[in-house]
C-alpha cells in the first residue's frame, strides 16, 4: 500500500475522491487528510479520516487530499509543492481537473476559426493537446521522489454522475426512466464514448435537477446529497462496466489496479 498526495481543482471533486476512498476501502485500514488550499495556505476546513486523524498516525494506506480551487492551479500546485511532498514520505502525486474550462473554449475557439464544429461537439484535437501538455512534467529531483499524474475527468467530474442515472433518481426523487430520458436527448450522438458526448455535463445535470423542481449549482450541500446515495458497489461497477474512461483510468491510478 502507498502515501498518495492528491491535487483536485475544487469542492466538487474534493467531496467526490474522498467519498470514493472512503467506500472503496470500506472504512478500514486507511486514513485520510482533506484540506483546501486559499492561495498558498491552507485553510480551516479539514477533512480527517478517523477523527483522531492525524493522533493516530497514518495507516498503511494514506492519502491527502488538497481542493487547490481552479482548475487551471492543480498543475502548478504540484509543480511548487512536490518536494514538500516527497519529504514527508509520500510515493504518489495524482492532479485531477476538468477537461471543460476557460481554457478549452478559448482552445476550441481558436481550433474552429473558419469551421463548423458545433459547440455541442467535443473537440477531440483540443482534449488530445490538453491531455499531453497535462502530463508533460516529471517529478522533482528528490531522493525519494515517486511518480506524478495528472488525470482529467472528461468533459466534467459530473460526467460521472451522469453515467450513474440509477445513483441520481434515489438523490433527486425521480423515476430513473426520466433521469435517462434527460441524459439520452441531450447525447452528442458524434461519438460512441459516453465521456464525449457532453460537452458540459454540469448543464446536463442542472436539467436533470429541473426535472425534481431544482437547480445544480455545484453547491456543497448538492455533492454531498448525491455522493451520500452511491455505494461501494456503484463505484465498483461504475468501472467494471466502463462506461467512463476516464474514470476508469483515474480509478486504476488511485487503486493501482
Amino acid at each position: 500500500m502507498a502515501h498518495k498526495a492528491l491535487f483536485v481543482e475544487g469542492q466538487t471533486e474534493r467531496i467526490f475522491v474522498e467519498d470514493l476512498i472512503l467506500k472503496t476501502h470500506q472504512y478500514t485500514n486507511l486514513t485520510l487528510e482533506g484540506l483546501r488550499l486559499v492561495g498558498n495556505t491552507y485553510n480551516n476546513e479539514r477533512t480527517s479520516y478517523p477523527d483522531d486523524y492525524p493522533t493516530c498516525g497514518k495507516a498503511a494506506s494514506h492519502y491527502l487530499v488538497v481542493d487547490v480551487g481552479n482548475d487551471e492551479r492543480v498543475k502548478s500546485v504540484i509543480l511548487a509543492r512536490q518536494e514538500g511532498i516527497w519529504d514527508e514520505g509520500y510515493q504518489q502525486i495524482i492532479g485531477l481537473r476538468d477537461m471543460y474550462s476557460e481554457a478549452y473554449e478559448k482552445a476550441f475557439d481558436q481550433s474552429n476559426l473558419g469551421k463548423k464544429l458545433s459547440k455541442r461537439t467535443v473537440d477531440l484535437g483540443v482534449v488530445s493537446k490538453f491531455l499531453k501538455e497535462g502530463n508533460s512534467f516529471t517529478p522533482a529531483d528528490h531522493p525519494s521522489a515517486g511518480t506524478c499524474h495528472l488525470s482529467f475527468a472528461i468533459m466534467e467530474l459530473e460526467t460521472w454522475f451522469l453515467a450513474m442515472p440509477d445513483v441520481l433518481s434515489k438523490a433527486l426523487g425521480l423515476d430513473v426512466n426520466e433521469v435517462n430520458d434527460i441524459i439520452q436527448s441531450n447525447t452528442d450522438q458524434t461519438f460512441d464514448e459516453f465521456d464525449y458526448q457532453f460537452v458540459h455535463p454540469a448543464d446536463i445535470l442542472d436539467k436533470i435537477y429541473g426535472k425534481a423542481g431544482k437547480s445544480y449549482g455545484k453547491k456543497e450541500s448538492q455533492v454531498k446529497s448525491i455522493v451520500s446515495h452511491i455505494r461501494q458497489e456503484d463505484y465498483e461497477n461504475l468501472y467494471l462496466t466502463g462506461v467512463s474512461a476516464s474514470f476508469c483510468a483515474f480509478y486504476e491510478l488511485l487503486f493501482d489496479l
